[in-house]
Protein backbone atom coordinates (compact mmCIF):
# COMPACT_ATOMS: atom_id res chain seq x y z
CA UNK A 1 0.00 0.00 0.00
CA UNK A 2 2.89 1.88 0.14
CA UNK A 3 1.68 3.37 -3.42
CA UNK A 4 -1.02 4.70 -2.44
CA UNK A 5 0.40 6.49 0.46
CA UNK A 6 2.19 8.27 -2.32
CA UNK A 7 -0.75 8.85 -3.84
CA UNK A 8 -2.05 10.82 -1.18
CA UNK A 9 0.91 12.50 -0.24
CA UNK A 10 1.59 13.87 -3.44
CA UNK A 11 -1.80 15.09 -3.18
CA UNK A 12 -2.63 16.64 -0.33
CA UNK A 13 0.79 17.40 1.51
CA UNK A 14 1.05 20.79 -0.09
CA UNK A 15 -2.38 21.82 -1.11
CA UNK A 16 -3.64 24.87 0.30
CA UNK A 17 -7.30 25.11 0.78
CA UNK A 18 -7.75 28.70 1.81
CA UNK A 19 -10.24 31.01 -0.21
CA UNK A 20 -11.73 27.59 -1.55
CA UNK A 21 -15.16 27.60 -2.04
CA UNK A 22 -17.19 24.56 -1.74
CA UNK A 23 -18.08 23.22 -5.57
CA UNK A 24 -18.68 19.76 -4.65
CA UNK A 25 -20.76 18.00 -7.40
CA UNK A 26 -21.13 14.58 -8.94
CA UNK A 27 -23.80 11.69 -9.83
CA UNK A 28 -25.50 9.36 -7.34
CA UNK A 29 -28.12 7.33 -6.48
CA UNK A 30 -30.32 8.72 -3.27
CA UNK A 31 -29.82 5.32 -1.30
CA UNK A 32 -26.05 5.63 -2.21
CA UNK A 33 -25.00 5.16 1.58
CA UNK A 34 -27.19 2.61 1.89
CA UNK A 35 -25.66 0.89 -0.39
CA UNK A 36 -22.27 1.18 0.91
CA UNK A 37 -22.97 0.20 4.31
CA UNK A 38 -24.67 -2.75 3.17
CA UNK A 39 -21.76 -3.98 1.24
CA UNK A 40 -19.38 -3.76 3.77
CA UNK A 41 -21.90 -4.77 6.88
CA UNK A 42 -20.18 -7.88 7.47
CA UNK A 43 -16.66 -7.00 7.10
CA UNK A 44 -14.46 -6.29 10.32
CA UNK A 45 -13.94 -3.00 10.71
CA UNK A 46 -10.24 -3.28 12.27
CA UNK A 47 -9.17 -5.02 8.52
CA UNK A 48 -8.00 -3.51 5.66
CA UNK A 49 -10.14 -1.93 3.31
CA UNK A 50 -9.23 -0.78 0.00
CA UNK A 51 -11.78 1.04 -1.87
CA UNK A 52 -11.70 1.82 -5.78
CA UNK A 53 -13.88 5.01 -7.19
CA UNK A 54 -13.79 5.02 -11.16
CA UNK A 55 -14.49 8.38 -11.78
CA UNK A 56 -14.57 10.96 -9.48
CA UNK A 57 -15.28 14.34 -11.06
CA UNK A 58 -15.47 17.04 -8.32
CA UNK A 59 -15.58 14.71 -5.27
CA UNK A 60 -19.51 14.06 -4.08
CA UNK A 61 -19.32 9.84 -3.97
CA UNK A 62 -15.80 10.21 -2.85
CA UNK A 63 -16.93 12.55 0.38
CA UNK A 64 -20.42 10.48 0.68
CA UNK A 65 -17.92 6.88 0.84
CA UNK A 66 -15.85 8.14 2.98
CA UNK A 67 -17.85 9.37 5.70
CA UNK A 68 -19.82 6.73 5.15
CA UNK A 69 -16.92 4.10 5.99
CA UNK A 70 -15.82 6.70 8.78
CA UNK A 71 -19.41 6.48 10.67
CA UNK A 72 -19.59 2.79 9.87
CA UNK A 73 -16.68 2.36 12.41
CA UNK A 74 -13.75 1.27 9.62
CA UNK A 75 -10.58 2.42 11.03
CA UNK A 76 -8.07 0.92 8.06
CA UNK A 77 -9.12 2.27 4.76
CA UNK A 78 -8.37 4.25 1.71
CA UNK A 79 -10.17 5.26 -1.12
CA UNK A 80 -7.70 5.45 -4.40
CA UNK A 81 -10.46 7.94 -6.98
CA UNK A 82 -9.41 7.28 -10.48
CA UNK A 83 -9.92 10.13 -12.95
CA UNK A 84 -8.27 11.85 -15.63
CA UNK A 85 -10.06 15.06 -14.49
CA UNK A 86 -10.21 16.65 -18.24
CA UNK A 87 -14.44 16.16 -18.15
CA UNK A 88 -16.49 13.75 -20.30
CA UNK A 89 -17.40 14.59 -24.41
CA UNK A 90 -20.35 16.22 -22.80
CA UNK A 91 -18.77 18.67 -21.82
CA UNK A 92 -16.56 19.69 -24.18
CA UNK A 93 -19.65 19.59 -26.96
CA UNK A 94 -22.37 21.29 -24.58
CA UNK A 95 -19.82 24.25 -24.04
CA UNK A 96 -20.44 24.82 -27.76
CA UNK A 97 -24.16 25.18 -27.65
CA UNK A 98 -24.02 26.25 -23.90
CA UNK A 99 -20.89 28.01 -22.27
CA UNK A 100 -21.79 27.74 -18.82
CA UNK A 101 -21.56 23.90 -19.11
CA UNK A 102 -17.71 24.01 -20.27
CA UNK A 103 -17.39 26.02 -17.27
CA UNK A 104 -18.16 23.06 -14.82
CA UNK A 105 -14.67 21.92 -16.04
CA UNK A 106 -12.68 25.12 -14.37
CA UNK A 107 -9.90 25.69 -17.35
CA UNK A 108 -7.08 27.29 -16.87
CA UNK A 109 -5.39 28.55 -20.30
CA UNK A 110 -8.01 26.10 -21.98
CA UNK A 111 -6.73 23.42 -19.50
CA UNK A 112 -9.41 21.88 -17.33
CA UNK A 113 -8.16 22.20 -13.20
CA UNK A 114 -11.23 19.87 -11.79
CA UNK A 115 -8.32 17.78 -9.91
CA UNK A 116 -7.41 20.83 -8.17
CA UNK A 117 -11.14 21.36 -7.46
CA UNK A 118 -11.28 17.46 -6.47
CA UNK A 119 -8.28 17.57 -4.09
CA UNK A 120 -9.55 20.68 -2.05
CA UNK A 121 -12.89 19.38 -1.63
CA UNK A 122 -11.35 16.71 -0.12
CA UNK A 123 -8.96 18.33 2.08
CA UNK A 124 -11.94 20.74 3.14
CA UNK A 125 -14.08 17.67 3.81
CA UNK A 126 -11.58 16.31 5.93
CA UNK A 127 -11.28 13.01 4.19
CA UNK A 128 -7.67 13.77 2.74
CA UNK A 129 -6.51 10.94 5.70
CA UNK A 130 -8.38 8.29 3.48
CA UNK A 131 -8.42 9.43 -0.49
CA UNK A 132 -6.05 8.99 -2.76
CA UNK A 133 -6.18 10.30 -5.92
CA UNK A 134 -4.86 8.94 -9.19
CA UNK A 135 -4.94 11.00 -12.36
CA UNK A 136 -4.77 9.08 -15.15
CA UNK A 137 -7.35 6.94 -17.15
CA UNK A 138 -9.06 3.84 -15.40
CA UNK A 139 -7.89 1.25 -18.39
CA UNK A 140 -4.05 2.83 -17.30
CA UNK A 141 -4.81 2.45 -13.45
CA UNK A 142 -6.09 -0.91 -13.97
CA UNK A 143 -2.95 -2.02 -15.47
CA UNK A 144 -0.94 -0.25 -12.45
CA UNK A 145 -3.12 -2.07 -9.83
CA UNK A 146 -2.06 -5.37 -11.55
CA UNK A 147 1.67 -4.40 -11.11
CA UNK A 148 1.52 -3.78 -7.81
CA UNK A 149 -1.16 -6.23 -7.24
CA UNK A 150 -3.39 -4.07 -5.34
CA UNK A 151 -6.89 -5.91 -5.04
CA UNK A 152 -9.95 -3.95 -3.97
CA UNK A 153 -12.52 -5.04 -1.73
CA UNK A 154 -14.93 -2.59 -2.91
CA UNK A 155 -15.28 -1.14 -6.96
CA UNK A 156 -17.66 1.66 -7.56
CA UNK A 157 -17.50 2.15 -11.58
CA UNK A 158 -18.63 5.73 -12.95
CA UNK A 159 -16.26 7.11 -14.99
CA UNK A 160 -16.88 7.19 -18.74
CA UNK A 161 -20.84 7.78 -19.85
CA UNK A 162 -20.20 6.21 -23.28
CA UNK A 163 -21.51 2.56 -23.43
CA UNK A 164 -18.41 0.91 -24.42
CA UNK A 165 -16.64 2.36 -22.06
CA UNK A 166 -18.16 1.46 -19.15
CA UNK A 167 -18.53 -2.00 -20.05
CA UNK A 168 -14.76 -2.52 -20.79
CA UNK A 169 -14.61 0.01 -17.26
CA UNK A 170 -17.03 -3.24 -16.00
CA UNK A 171 -14.91 -6.32 -17.60
CA UNK A 172 -11.84 -4.61 -16.92
CA UNK A 173 -12.16 -4.03 -13.10
CA UNK A 174 -14.02 -7.12 -12.20
CA UNK A 175 -10.67 -9.58 -13.05
CA UNK A 176 -8.63 -7.50 -10.69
Amino acid sequence: MEFVEHLKSAAFDNLSIDGHIEDLQGWMDNEFSWVIQKKLMARDRAAPLLVVEVGSWKGLSCVTMAATIKSMGFTNFNIVCIDTWLGAPEFWTWGLNDPTRGESLNRVNGYPSVFLTFTKNIKLKGHHDVVAPFPISSQQALEIFKYYKLEPDLIYVDASHEYEAVKEDITGWWSI
